[in-house]
């Protein structure tokens, strides 16, 4: 069959006359009888079909009646029950407005034999009512009193009614606010079908911080606004949002940024909701620029795919106290007018396009002041209007009429949304007048589909907004949690619509010769495996890209897609990336993203990568390294990062970074360099830190007497890198050689000689890794009991000069003579000159090492410091 005209219905309850007992009810209300019917559709021959539901364990007859205000007539089906529930005759009649006698001879429906009963059970297995699908034609009528000029039945205020006799009671009556529908005969045009241009939009107030911050509720989010209740036809295009709630211009800018700029690659528009009754007095003016000055600050830094599109201010001053009074509605008006002259401000300044509105009541236009209907003052100064249309029966079709026509007389195109209410109001709406919350989602769907309808062909119609979303039932009941209908398991699960978002590239330049990747995020809570199939999108072409089966154990992934040119051809061009996402299983449902901004698909070269080497030094050193080789073929500057440890991660930046390790080592760095269009290549060189020796430093002699400790001081070592290190000591006394772990550049030395004469002490330090550096010091060990004279061991030590070997025999001269010079000063009792020639000496042997030999030369030495150490 083919639907039609989607009609509002809900849940119809009539009071019964008799006593009927609670048990035998599953969905209806203990000590009512319940109908309900969900849609009107027809096919192709223009039969019509319509679905109730009956509960009572005692009917006896049923009826569908069709009605019209205007009309004075109730075109009416009349189906007989037996006590088994079975049909037994329908039959057709015409009841009068008036409550006159019943028409049997104008005829307005036929063919309604094909109507079918079926019986409804509890879970005990007993019969709690009746299922009919009534099954109808309409019968052309050329008496206008019953029909239009051309005789057929078509009129937004027809209706239909439902009732039922009770076996031994008198009929239950018939709703007094009839369910809206529209119907006609075949051979008339259809009514225009809702154009899929209208929006839906959606309000967002106690959400909005956790959909901007939390990633988890922003998948939730887009996944949930893709396909409401698992409906992909209930799509939300339109989001107001509290944005206010989060900090836009400091800690969670960039957070709404991210969000926004994704909402509209999704084809969302994101709007700024918030409002107050009291800025409708000027008093309060301060506080609503205040908000108005938030947005200003916050697009004009933005860039054209982060910003807000437009504010909503919700104001509502029939709240104050005080209302209704001109003084009231002056002030609104006026500060309604003011609001959008800042926002014009602001655009011309900022070459930004923000739209601003205002909520308003459907009732306004029942309020004049100076003349006129509020509402008109408000849709002339506004760009565009959100009515609440907070009527759930065949009223909210025609609420908003006066706001949508006046929209239409001063040409302001798709200006008026109408706000439906699916808060939880409790005691506040004890007869569903006001929100669906306790009607269901199936009707507010129907609801929505007849006010689309209705008004298709309105120019002025912008589309049917929800009020309001929200995820945390404990704190809120509203769109988010409500059922299909009144009798519904709350608990009952829904499909979630599979939404994904194109990480990269969001800007740049591909290279169509080479393969190239698109990163890409996928939610779905639902089980299903998905598929996503890419395109690249230009002004002219959407070209394919390919696709793959994501696999998921988990609801949210991450994964990486490439695109392999030989298979997917992509001319040179700038394009936008489009992803849509599908589920594999059962009734798949699908959503599809954009890339935030447009790519460059150009044939270029990739630039080529030197990072130079190999690269050699010894531990504890710094190391340059040079990318100043690289190439880009294409010219222009290049990016360079190196990735210094091997972890995979390019941390450090610069054509020239240092390295430096504290131990030898041989590692692998890598460069990537990367030109203007996005395009890399990499390069790995060889870094090696060579092992350094350690450096040993000790005194060339010392002296001691016997039997007595004798210490070297200032014995130390030195090493670049980070080892550890041994030392050993051979005395030269023929005693064991001394071993032991050193640290912190210091060796301990000494020893007790056990016989006086000269000895060569032989040190040794060796590092973690073997190096190892040899010194030594001659050492002079005296007896205690010589008795002998310094003048006496001067003269020893000037006999001994005379003889040693040198090279160069001026050199041995030098050398006595600076020995007698010292005897001088000894015999005359000057004993600090003496010691000062003396350590001259020593020193001037040091500096002619090379040409004494190296056994005469530390002998001498030794018996030089022995002196010394008698005459201090």
């Amino acid at each position: 069959m083919k639907q039609i005209y989607v009609l509002i219905a809900f849940f119809l309850s009539f009071l019964v006359f008799n006593t009927i007992p609670a048990s035998c009810y599953t969905d209806a209300p203990a000590g009512e009888v319940s109908c309900a019917f969900s849609e009107i559709y027809a096919d192709e021959g223009d039969t019509y079909v319509v679905t109730a539901r009956y509960y009572s364990p005692s009917i006896s007859y049923c009826f569908l009646r069709m009605s019209d205000s205007r009309r004075m007539n109730y075109p009416t089906l009349m189906m007989r029950i037996d006590s088994a529930f079975n049909k037994v005759w329908v039959t057709t009649f015409v009841e009068s407005y008036l409550g006159g006698p019943r028409d049997t001879s104008s005829i307005f429906m036929s063919d309604y034999n094909n109507t079918t009963v079926t019986k409804l059970y509890d879970t005990n297995g007993i019969i709690t009512g009746i299922e009919v699908q009534w099954s109808f034609k309409l019968v052309k009528d050329t008496d206008s009193t019953h029909a239009d000029a051309s005789g057929y039945w078509f009129t937004p205020e027809s209706a239909v009614n439902f009732g039922v006799y009770l076996v031994g009671a008198k009929e239950v009556g018939y709703n007094d606010s009839p369910e809206s529908i529209y119907y006609s005969t075949g051979t008339r045009p259809e009514p225009p079908v809702a154009e899929a241009s209208n929006t839906r939009s959606l309000f967002v107030w106690l959400q909005t911080t956790d959909i901007i911050n939390s990633p988890d509720a922003r998948n939730e989010f887009f996944s949930f606004i893709e396909a409401p209740h698992g409906n992909p036809d209930a799509r939300i295009n339109t989001l107001f949002m509290t944005l206010y709630t989060v900090d836009i211009n400091g800690d969670s800018q960039t957070a709404v940024r991210t969000f926004i700029a994704d909402a509209h690659s999704r084809g969302l528009k994101v709007y700024f909701l918030s409002g107050d009754p009291s800025w409708a007095l000027s008093y309060y003016l301060p506080y609503a620029i205040n908000h108005l000055n938030i947005v200003f600050q916050y697009n004009s830094s933005a860039s054209n795919d982060e910003r807000i599109d437009g504010i909503l201010f919700d104001v509502e001053p029939h709240i104050l106290n005080g209302w209704p009074n001109d003084t009231i509605w002056q002030e609104y008006i006026n500060n309604m007018a003011y609001f959008q002259s800042l926002v014009g401000t602001h655009n011309s300044s900022a070459a930004d396009t923000l739209t601003f509105g205002g909520v308003i009541t459907f009732w306004y236009d029942e309020h004049i002041y100076l003349s006129r209907p509020v509402n008109q003052y408000i849709q002339d100064i506004t760009d565009f209007i959100a009515i609440l249309n907070y009527r759930t029966n065949d009223s909210a079709l025609s609420v908003c009429d006066n706001e949508i026509s006046y929209a239409d007389s001063i040409g302001k195109t798709g200006s008026v949304h109408t706000i439906l209410e699916t808060m939880n109001l409790f005691d506040a709406d004890p007869y569903n007048l006001v929100t669906f919350w306790n009607i269901g989602n199936d009707q507010l769907e129907l609801m929505i589909n007849s006010l689309d309808t209705l008004y298709a062909a309105t120019p002025s119609y912008a589309g049917a907004g929800i009020h309001y979303y929200e995820t945390d039932a404990t704190t809120e009941e509203s769109y988010r949690q409500l059922r299909p209908t009144q009798t519904a398991d709350p608990n009952q699960p829904f499909s979630h619509s599979p939404v994904c978002t194109i990480l990269t590239p969001n800007s740049g330049t591909i290279n169509a010769a080479l393969s190239w990747n698109i990163s890409y995020s996928a939610y779905d809570p639902d089980t299903a495996d998905l598929q996503i199939t890419f395109s690249a999108l230009s002004d002219e072409n959407e070209i394919p890209l390919g696709s793959e089966i994501i696999s998921k154990s988990v609801s949210s992934v991450t994964a990486e897609y490439t695109v392999n040119p030989a298979l997917y051809p992509i001319a040179n061009g700038t394009y936008r990336i489009k992803a849509v996402i599908t589920e594999l299983l059962g009734d798949p449902l699908s959503s599809t993203d954009y890339s935030d901004s447009a790519i460059v698909v150009a044939s270029v070269s990739a630039p080529i990568a030197d990072a130079g080497g190999p690269y050699a030094s010894t531990e504890g050193s710094v190391i340059t390294l040079t990318a100043l080789n690289s190439v880009n073929p294409d010219g222009g500057t290049l990016q360079y990062l190196w990735d210094l440890n091997a972890d995979g991660v390019f941390e450090t930046s610069g054509a020239t970074p240092s390295i430096a390790r504290q131990d030898d080592a041989s590692i692998s760095v890598t460069l990537r360099v990367t030109n203007a269009n996005n395009l890399s290549d990499t390069d790995t060189a060889v870094v090696t830190f060579l092992n350094a020796a350690p450096v040993l430093s000790l005194p060339a002699s010392a002296s001691g007497l016997v039997n007595e400790t004798l210490s070297v001081s200032s014995v130390t070592y030195s090493d670049a890198g980070a080892d550890t290190h041994t030392a050993s000591i051979n005395w030269g006394d023929g005693t064991a050689v001394d071993q032991f772990s050193v640290s912190n550049g210091t060796i301990p030395c000494s020893h007790v000689y056990a016989n006086a004469g000269n000895y060569i002490i032989t040190v040794t330090v060796t590092d973690d890794d073997g190096a190892i550096d040899v010194a030594e010091c001659a050492v002079t060990i005296t007896d205690q009991q010589s008795g002998i004279s310094p003048l006496e061991m001067l003269d020893d030590a000037i006999t001994f000069a005379e003889t040693i070997r040198v090279s160069n025999w001026k050199i041995r001269s030098n050398i006595v003579s600076r020995l007698q010079n010292a005897r001088t000063y000894l015999v005359a009792g000057n004993i600090p000159r003496t010691i000062t020639v003396l350590q001259g000496a020593i020193t001037y042997m040091n500096s002619k090492s090379s040409s004494i030999n190296s056994e005469d030369r530390a002998a001498l030495t030794v018996m030089i410091n022995n002196i010394i150490a008698e005459l201090q």
